[in-house]
């Protein structure tokens, strides 16, 4: 832990670095993205047993791990209760972002898979850059309009980039709820 200067650091440490150093051997490097796995899935778990999401940077927290170990451009949603507890996460779309991609359809399917009240969306881009598109904006709109007309609130439409993020709702996209 000393030499990746803590237990993140040593978490996120690519298996060839851990297996390169004095003592570690290939079954130890294992072990360790395995332990990394099970804690990410058990993280999850326990942050959507009755976790209430008030705002973008607690569906940051919620999806950290996920997010810190992406390296594919996704697009998410969290489903949520009345509450707004988590009730299931989904990636609706992989890879980059373009008109049409998505399908306002298929996130109000799943909605009514979890029988979510709320929705919130996140689009994790690996690259670091937060800087919206109309693109996303776009699909903002269209997200929003399609819950509404089957009375599912849409709570954000969040760009996550490596370190940082940007909250729809917060730059005026989103409108009421």
């Amino acid at each position: 832990m000393a030499h990746f200067k803590g237990l993140k650091g040593l978490l996120e440490a690519p298996a060839d670095e851990l297996g390169g150093l004095s003592g570690v051997g290939d079954n130890t490097a294992v072990l360790v993205s395995v332990i990394k796995e099970v804690a990410a899935a058990y993280l999850k778990e326990q942050a959507e047993r009755n976790r209430p999401i008030r705002s973008a940077d607690d569906v940051i927290d919620f999806l950290g791990f996920t997010l810190s170990e992406e390296t594919t451009e996704k697009f998410l949603a969290l489903y949520l209760n009345s509450k707004n507890e988590v009730l299931g996460t989904e990636t609706l779309f992989t890879g980059p972002l373009k008109y049409g991609s998505l399908s306002p359809r298929k996130a109000i399917e799943t909605a009514f898979k979890y029988n979510a009240r709320s929705m919130i969306f996140v689009h994790c881009l690996p690259d670091g850059r937060i800087t919206p598109t109309n693109v996303e904006r776009n699909l903002s709109e269209e997200l929003q309009h399609a819950a509404s007309a089957v009375d599912i609130l849409v709570h954000d439409h969040i760009i996550a980039g490596k370190d940082t993020h940007l909250s729809a709702r917060e730059i005026g996209w989103l409108k009421g709820a």
